[in-house]
C-alpha cells in the first residue's frame, strides 16, 4: 500500500513540473505559500530585496544581471494574496537602463509550434523565475495578463 501511495505521489509531482507553459505567460502562480516564506526564498536564492510591504504583501528585488547570455538584468516582483503567490518579472538591456529595454515584462517566449526559446532575452528570465517558482514544491500555474 505504502509503494502504491509513492509511486502516486511521485506521478502527480512529476505532473505539476511536466505542465506545458503557455506561450505569453507572463505571471507565475504559486499555490499554499505565505509571504515571509517567499522572502525567505529570495534571500537564500542570493536576491536583495529593494521593496517590501507587509500589509499588502508585495516584495520586489534588485537588478540582478544576467549571469551568461545577454547585457541585461531583471527584477522579480512578487504578490501574496491569500496564502497565493503572483510571480512577475521585468527586464532591462543594458542594465544600466540607457538602453532600448526598460522594465519590460518578462514571458515565456515560444514559438509558433509552442516551443519556449529558453535563450531569449524574455525566455531566459522567465526560465529564472520559474524555476525560483519551482523550486517550492507547490502547485505552480501559469497566467497571461
Amino acid at each position: 500500500m505504502k509503494y502504491f501511495l509513492l509511486v502516486t505521489c511521485s506521478l502527480f509531482s512529476l505532473n505539476l513540473s511536466a505542465q506545458v507553459i503557455p506561450n505569453g505567460a507572463n505571471i507565475i502562480v504559486i499555490k499554499d505559500v505565505g509571504f515571509i516564506e517567499v522572502c525567505n526564498a529570495l534571500l537564500d536564492s542570493g536576491y536583495n530585496i529593494s521593496k517590501k510591504d507587509n500589509e499588502l504583501h508585495t516584495v520586489s528585488t534588485e537588478s540582478k544581471e544576467y549571469k551568461k547570455l545577454w547585457n541585461a538584468s531583471y527584477k522579480i516582483n512578487i504578490r501574496i494574496k491569500d496564502s497565493v503567490a503572483y510571480v512577475s518579472g521585468t527586464v532591462t538591456s543594458p542594465p544600466n537602463g540607457s538602453g532600448l529595454f526598460v522594465n519590460e515584462p518578462v514571458f515565456n517566449h515560444t514559438s509558433a509550434k509552442g516551443k519556449t526559446f529558453p535563450k531569449s532575452l524574455y525566455g531566459y528570465a522567465f526560465n529564472i523565475l520559474n524555476n525560483f517558482a519551482l523550486g517550492f514544491r507547490r502547485e505552480v500555474s501559469y497566467e497571461k495578463r
